[in-house]
């Protein structure tokens, strides 16, 4: 159910979008093109049984408009349970989202690699709130399937995904970079999003030690955000310039060439 204090204090438009419609009358259309604000929901609502009685197959949904997610069970209703289960562990809090982006300093012509952006959280949040392009890299397709899903019922245009190892990105095209412990599961003894990945110490480091290596080719006061990456050892060119939640969060920039 829709209403005022789900969107909280500010005015909230909704783009519902209709499709797959069998109208009974010509005079019936009108009534299926509109734009609705938090005030006018309820009038909308009225309708609701008279709209049924005029469609059938009846499709929609709803695309919040930019700064809706205010919680992380906002946007994680966007995912399928499959998805959501691994929510906690996985994917990044609004939070803490909230905090890199404010340490990123981003600006309308930056880009910023989520590195192993899972389904797409970091990216798809912070792309609504930031006019920077956000791009996601990640190896397992279907959670590049799921983050692309979830971004087409946004509709947002400077954020995308990609299905690809990282060790075939180039970071110099890249100005700005999130990094949650990607790897971590070819480490762990639990707590896997899936079997694809097993226990792996060899293919960690390999895959660490790439991430290193393109960190430091980058230009100075380039910037990044770890989160629970407290082990990640960053080239002697960084500097680690904040940090939160008991070292969890951090913000390194490139001080030296």
């Amino acid at each position: 159910m829709l209403n005022k204090a789900s969107t909280g204090s500010k005015m909230c438009f909704i783009k519902c979008v209709v499709y797959d419609l069998k109208i009974q009358s010509e005079n019936d259309k009108s009534d299926l093109n509109f734009t609705i604000g938090t005030d006018c929901i309820s009038a909308v609502l009225k309708k609701r049984s008279a709209m049924c009685s005029v469609i059938r197959n009846f499709k929609y949904r709803f695309i919040p408009a930019l700064n809706t997610f205010s919680s992380d069970s906002d946007f994680d209703a966007l995912y399928p349970d499959s998805v959501q289960k691994h929510s906690f562990i996985h994917w990044t809090p609004i939070e803490i989202l909230e905090t890199a982006l404010d340490w990123l300093q981003l600006e309308s012509s930056s880009h910023v690699l989520d590195i192993g952006s899972g389904a797409g959280k970091f990216c798809i949040v912070a792309g609504s709130r930031s006019k920077a392009r956000f791009t996601g890299v990640e190896m397992r397709e279907d959670l590049v399937k799921v983050a692309n899903e979830t971004l087409a019922k946004i509709g947002m245009g400077n954020v995308e995904f990609v299905q690809a190892d990282i060790t075939t990105i180039d970071f110099k095209e890249y100005t700005h970079f999130y990094y949650y412990n990607p790897f971590c599961e070819y480490i762990a003894e639990f707590d896997r999003i899936d079997d694809t990945i097993t226990y792996d110490p060899e293919t960690f480091r390999k895959l660490e030690d790439y991430v290193i290596d393109q960190f430091e080719q980058l230009p100075v006061n380039t910037r990044v955000v770890t989160y629970c990456s407290e082990s990640f050892p960053f080239p002697a060119s960084y500097e680690l310039k904040d940090m939160l939640y008991d070292g969890k969060l951090a913000l390194w920039v490139k001080t030296k060439p």
